[in-house]
């Protein structure tokens, strides 16, 4: 192989694994080195004992150069003993917001995630997003909701409600924070007078509030 293909090909995988990071980077270099025209790779990404998630990337070749680009992605969801409960989304990579397959996972388990848009005039402005499963457009797709140039949750205002273990140490908080952005449910230590109880907590910002739940496998802290 040429230096100058390789090197446009590992730029490929590069951007890629922003996305998704659970690709096998050399397998998937083996396939772009083929020179096929379509390439459909999947794989899966199991986040808990309750449900796993599969993607199928659509990638392209370039008509410009000797690199690739994705062009979408698949997304379906998968809950154990519960096949009513499955849904499926395709991300459209030319759209103004890339999601990643964690964020993706996320949204399709209904919960809200924390994105950069771009509005009708080329306004860039930060807001959250999440599914509308009781509603699909046109397409067929699940309706996303969004939150306007102008809507206001402070997400550190709506933790300090609660008196978390993990906001008194400044890295478990930024971690916290991180990981509420992106859409995870995560465990917490809430103390109530002389009792600590582990909760699992997320953001709900259409609702401007933070929601606890029992825990379960679901979460986890990265």
């Amino acid at each position: 192989m040429k230096p100058n293909r390789y090197f446009k090909l590992l730029g490929t995988l590069k951007e890629l694994m922003l996305l998704h990071e659970q690709v096998d980077d050399i397998q998937l270099m083996a396939m772009m080195e083929k020179g096929e025209p379509i390439i459909a790779y999947e794989f899966e990404a199991a986040y808990s004992e309750e449900c796993k998630m599969s993607v199928l990337l659509d990638i392209r070749a370039s008509r410009k150069d000797d690199s690739y680009f994705l062009n979408k992605y698949e997304a379906t969801l998968q809950y154990s003993g519960s096949s009513d409960k499955n849904r499926r989304y395709t991300f459209h990579i030319l759209d103004r917001t890339a999601i990643t397959s964690v964020e993706a996972f996320n949204l399709l388990d209904g919960r809200a995630v924390y994105k950069q848009f771009i509005d009708d005039y080329g306004k860039k402005y930060n807001g959250w997003m999440q599914f509308d499963f009781a509603n699909r457009d046109l397409d067929g797709q699940y309706k996303l909701m969004k939150t306007g140039l102008y809507y206001t949750f402070d997400l550190e205002t709506a933790l300090s409600h609660y008196n978390i273990q993990e906001l008194e140490n400044a890295r478990e908080k930024d971690n916290l924070l991180r990981c509420l952005l992106r859409g995870d449910l995560y465990p917490v230590n809430i103390i109530t007078g002389k009792t600590i109880r582990l909760m699992h907590i997320r953001a709900n910002p259409f609702h401007k509030i933070i929601s606890l739940r029992a825990p379960f496998s679901n979460s986890r802290k990265n």
